[in-house]
């Protein structure tokens, strides 16, 4: 199941679970170097991931809260 899926007026992300066990977040719009423009990241550790989706909730991107919720959730467990 998804992280969060895109959604107009709702979600900027796409961010999901692979069979590899890592999360990838899709076609994602921030990068490292920030010139980076529409490409996949990928995550091993939920620390990581959450404070991915908060660089996007900075950067005016649309990130649910229930998905910040659910991962910070896993951390927990």
């Amino acid at each position: 199941m998804a992280y969060a899926r895109y959604e107009r007026g709702r979600s900027d992300i796409y961010v999901f679970r692979n069979l590899q066990g890592e999360i990838e977040c899709v076609s994602c719009r921030l990068s490292p170097d920030g010139k980076g423009w529409w490409e996949t990241r990928y995550f091993t550790e939920l620390k990581d991931l959450y404070v991915h989706l908060m660089g996007h909730r900075m950067a005016g991107h649309l990130v649910p809260d229930e998905t910040l919720q659910r991962v910070a959730e896993e951390m927990c467990q």
